[in-house]
């Protein structure tokens, strides 16, 4: 479709007036383009002006509108219950703002069960999620459960990296206890391609002082032979040996 150049013109100059991003500006651009060829078919008139008005006027009335949509868009939630004076559900949805209640959602939450952009509580889901029991998120430290890019826990990490003090499992995994991953170091046990650790089980290589390459053994001769060196081992890990694939 051949656009009016005036129409063009008249399109951008409005656009200049209005703050915003500009996939915002493309979009406000594209309407009025949309509306002038609408009105020029209707009347036959070719002059914008005449079809829509002046441009700062026009412009001042699209700006109201986003105005009136970020308000929209930022509001805040309290329920008239609360637990000792903390709101039952808090959600603050504005901007910067904090959420605290039982359970918060904003884009910092702090709560028993909270979520944001940080998020810090019991349970914790965020980008960046602290959880005293779980956390999950892009960046994620809990005290029990992690899950995450980076998870960080006392006891039970899992993510694109994966460091606790229990179990680890992740593309690198880092434990004072049990590694799994594609680079594993874990002080007792390390199971993956590139491994570290007292029992090594690998398929590429392994540092250790006991060194198990998963390609000379089948799965059942492998678990024997770890409980001959490791004989305290948990049945929990010799489930995990069993279903780890490299």
């Amino acid at each position: 479709m051949n656009i009016n150049k005036d129409f063009e013109v008249y399109a951008a100059q409005v656009v200049s007036y209005i703050n915003g991003s500009q996939r915002r500006a493309n979009t406000i651009k594209a309407d009025i383009l949309q509306s002038l060829e609408e009105k020029s078919a209707q009347t036959g008139e070719t002059d914008p002006v005449k079809l829509m008005g002046d441009v700062q006027e026009v412009a001042m009335e699209f700006s109201e509108n986003l105005d009136q949509e970020t308000l929209n868009y930022q509001f805040e939630y309290r329920s008239k219950t609360t637990i000792k004076g903390i709101p039952l559900i808090h959600i603050n949805k504005r901007y910067g703002g904090t959420a605290k209640g039982i359970i918060a959602i904003g884009t910092i939450a702090i709560g028993v069960i909270s979520l944001g952009g940080i998020s810090i509580g019991l349970l914790s889901f965020g980008g960046i999620s602290l959880g005293l029991i779980m956390a999950f998120g892009g960046l994620a430290a809990g005290g029990i459960l992690s899950m995450g890019g980076l998870a960080i826990s006392l006891l039970y990490a899992f993510g694109g990296a994966a460091i606790s003090f229990s179990v680890s499992y992740g593309g690198f995994a880092l434990s004072n206890n049990v590694a799994v991953g594609g680079y594993a170091s874990g002080k007792e046990l390390a199971i993956g391609a590139v491994t570290r650790g007292r029992v090594c089980i690998f398929n590429q290589s392994g540092v250790g002082e006991y060194l198990f390459n998963i390609n000379e053994y089948s799965r059942e001769e492998l678990i024997r032979s770890v409980q001959m060196v490791k004989p305290d081992i948990s049945n929990f890990l010799l489930n995990l040996i069993r279903s780890v694939s490299f």
